[in-house]
C-alpha cells in the first residue's frame, strides 16, 4: 500500500531520544483512505520522487478546519543519517510519497529502544532485529560497576587500612617529635627539682 499526497514539509525536529517529521496536507489529499490505513505502521517516505527514502513509524493523522498533519517518527540508525537530505524542502511543498514497509511496528519500536539505550546491531529485510553480542545493556554496566568496587566505593563499610612504611622525612620528623617531647619532659623534671629545692631553703 502506497499513497503520493502533495504536502508542505512543516518542520523536522531531534532530540536525544528521537527525530520526528511534520507534514501538512490540505485539499483532496486530505481524504485519502491510505492516510488512516497506514497510521500506526512501518513506512518510508520519499519526497518528490528522488533522493533517499526514509524508514519511520506513521506515528499520527490528526486534523482541524484548515490542514490534517502527519507525524513521522524516523528510523534512529541507517535512517538518521539520510534525514539531512530532507532539510534542504524544510519549508517547502513537496509531493509526499509514504509507502508501507514489510517491517512490522513491534520490532521497529524494539530497535528504537536498543538504539536510544545505545546498542548496536542490524535491520534484516524481513524486519528482524540483530543485536551485537559483544555489546554491553546498561543493566550490565551498572552490574559491572557495582561489582568492581572496592571497599572504600561501598557505604557504612569499615575496612582496616593497611599501615604503610614511612619515608625517610616521616621518619625524621617522627624521631625530631619525639626529641621535642623528651626535652619538655626532662625541662619538667628540671623545674620540679628546683621547685623542691626552694621549698627546702629556710626563711
Amino acid at each position: 500500500m502506497e499513497a503520493t499526497i502533495q504536502a508542505k514539509f512543516n518542520k523536522q525536529t531531534k532530540d536525544s531520544k528521537k527525530e520526528l517529521v511534520e507534514f501538512w496536507v490540505e485539499g483532496a489529499d486530505e481524504n485519502k483512505p491510505e492516510l488512516s490505513q497506514m497510521t500506526r505502521e512501518v513506512v518510508t517516505l520519499q519526497l518528490d520522487k528522488e533522493g533517499p527514502e526514509i524508514t519511520c513509524e506513521f506515528v499520527s493523522t490528526s486534523k482541524d478546519s484548515k490542514k490534517t498533519v502527519l507525524k513521522f517518527e524516523v528510523q534512529g540508525d541507517k535512517s538518521a543519517a539520510k534525514t539531512w537530505e530532507f532539510y534542504k524542502k524544510a519549508g517547502l511543498n513537496v509531493s509526499l510519497n509514504i509507502k508501507e514497509s514489510q517491517m512490522d511496528i513491534d520490532d521497529f519500536r524494539e530497535a528504537q529502544k536498543q538504539f536510544r539505550e545505545g546498542l548496536t546491531g542490524s535491520i534484516d529485510k524481513d524486519g528482524t532485529v540483530t543485536v551485537d553480542p559483544n555489546q554491553v545493556t546498561l543493566e550490565e554496566t551498572f552490574t559491572n560497576e557495582e561489582e568492581t568496587k572496592t571497599p572504600d566505593d561501598k557505604p557504612y563499610v569499615e575496612v582496616e587500612k593497611e599501615q604503610k612504611p614511612l619515608t625517610a622525612s616521616q621518619k625524621k620528623k617522627l624521631e625530631k617529635q619525639k626529641e621535642l617531647e623528651q626535652q619538655k619532659i626532662e625541662d619538667q623534671k628540671m623545674i620540679n627539682a628546683q621547685q623542691t629545692s626552694d621549698e627546702d631553703l629556710p626563711f
